[in-house]
C-alpha cells in the first residue's frame, strides 16, 4: 500500500512507520517546518518526507494529490490535555481544522475528477482512499460505572478541550462518510504508551520519577489526589496499537472501532509496579501536587473491543509488565 501519515515526527507515527516499512509499504510522512525530526533518521532511506501545514488547505490538497495514497492515517494533533486548557483556541484550530482539511482535500480532488470525466463515461475513476481518523477515548469522557464497559455506541461526553476537539473531528468524519461517501475509518484508541514517548502522561512521568529516585536517592514523589491516583486505565503498548491500526488498513475497514489492551490498572497500581521493579530501597513518600489534580477525572476507562475482535485479528503481544519495564528502562537511559 501507499500510506500517508500525518504528524510523521510524532511518537505513535514513528511506530506506525516502522510497522508499514516491515510490510514493504510506500510511506509518506507529513511534518511541520519547525518540528523535531529526531525520531526519523533511521527511516530516512525508506520514506518520503513532506513539509505540510495541515491548517493550510492548499498544502493538504497538494500533498494528497501528489501521491494519491491508498491510506491516509491522520495522527497529527495537539494531544496534551493540560496544554489544551491553557491554549484551547490553538488546540481547537489545530485539531479540528486539520481534520476538516484532510476530508475536504479528498472531496475537492474528487470534484475536480468528476469535472474532468469523459462525458461518454468511457473512463470512470474516483479517487477514494481509506481515511483513518485517529479519534480518542477522550470522546467518551467520564463514564458512570453502571454504563461500563464502553462500547462504540456510548454517547460523547468529552471532559476537556482536547477531548472536545477530537470529538468534533470524529463527528465531522462521520458526516463526510454519510454525505460524501468517503471511506472513513475512525479509531477510538484507549491508553497506549511505550518507550520513546516524551509527553508527560501519568505513566511516563512516574517512570521518569522512579528512574530519578534510583539515582538521586530522594524518597519523595509528587502525585495527584486520591481520585486521580485511583483512576482506572486499560493499558496497551504502542507496538500493539499500531499493529491493530495496520490490520484495519490491510482489511480495508471503515466505520468506528474501539481499540485497547486488556489489562486494567489504576494510576496508583502503575506507580506501585514501577517501584516494585526498580532498585529503590527506601520507603517512598508521596506528596500531593495540586497541579496534577483535575476538576473532571476520566476515571473509569474500561472498554469493550468485541467489535474489533469479531472482525479482525487483534494484536496484544506485549504484556503490561513488559510495557512498564520498557518505560522504566527508557527513562533510566534518558536520566
Amino acid at each position: 500500500m501507499k500510506i500517508l501519515i500525518t504528524g510523521g515526527a510524532g511518537f505513535v507515527a514513528s511506530y506506525l512507520t516502522q510497522e508499514c516499512i516491515n510490510n514493504c509499504d510506500d510511506i509518506i510522512l507529513t511534518v511541520r517546518w519547525n518540528e523535531d525530526l529526531s525520531r526519523l533518521p533511521k527511516f530516512l532511506n525508506d520514506i518520503k518526507v513532506e513539509y505540510v501545514e495541515l491548517t493550510d488547505l492548499s498544502s493538504v490538497i497538494r500533498v494528497i494529490n501528489k501521491y494519491r495514497p491508498d491510506v491516509i492515517s491522520h495522527l497529527a494533533a495537539q494531544s496534551w490535555v493540560p496544554y489544551s486548557f491553557d491554549n484551547p483556541i490553538y488546540t481547537m484550530k489545530n485539531n479540528i481544522e486539520s481534520t476538516l482539511n484532510i476530508l475536504e482535500a479528498v472531496r475537492i480532488i474528487q470534484d475536480v475528477e468528476n469535472i474532468n470525466l469523459n462525458y461518454n463515461n468511457d473512463r470512470i475513476y474516483k479517487y477514494n482512499p481509506l481515511i483513518h481518523i485517529c479519534s480518542s477515548s477522550e470522546f467518551y469522557g467520564k463514564v458512570n460505572r453502571e454504563n461500563l464497559p464502553i462500547t462504540e455506541n456510548h454517547k460523547a461526553n468529552p471532559g476537556n478541550p482536547y477531548g472536545v476537539s477530537k470529538t468534533a473531528g470524529d463527528f465531522l468524519a462521520q458526516i463526510y462518510s454519510t454525505y460524501y461517501d468517503l471511506r472513513i475509518l475512525i479509531t477510538r484508541m484507549f491508553t497506549h504508551t511505550g518507550a520513546g514517548r516524551t509527553m508527560m502522561s501519568a505513566e511516563n512521568y512516574y517512570a521518569r520519577e522512579v528512574a530519578l529516585r534510583e539515582i538521586d536517592g530522594d524518597n519523595v514523589i509528587r502525585v495527584s489526589d486520591k481520585e486521580g491516583m485511583d483512576s482506572l486505565r486499560t493499558w496497551a503498548d504502542v507496538r500493539d496499537a499500531v499493529r491493530n491500526y495496520y490490520t484495519l488498513f490491510k482489511n480495508g475497514k471503515t466505520g468506528i472501532y474501539n481499540i485497547s489492551g486488556e489489562t486494567t490498572k489504576s494510576i496508583q497500581e502503575v506507580l506501585d509496579y514501577l517501584v516494585s521493579i526498580s532498585t529503590i530501597k527506601q520507603n517512598l513518600i508521596y506528596i500531593l501536587d495540586e497541579k496534577f489534580v483535575r476538576k473532571i477525572n476520566v476515571d473509569k476507562q474500561i472498554v469493550d473491543i468485541s467489535k474489533f475482535k469479531q472482525e479482525n485479528e487483534w494484536s496484544n503481544e506485549v504484556s503490561f509488565e513488559e510495557l512498564m519495564q520498557s518505560l522504566l528502562d527508557y527513562w533510566r537511559n534518558k536520566v
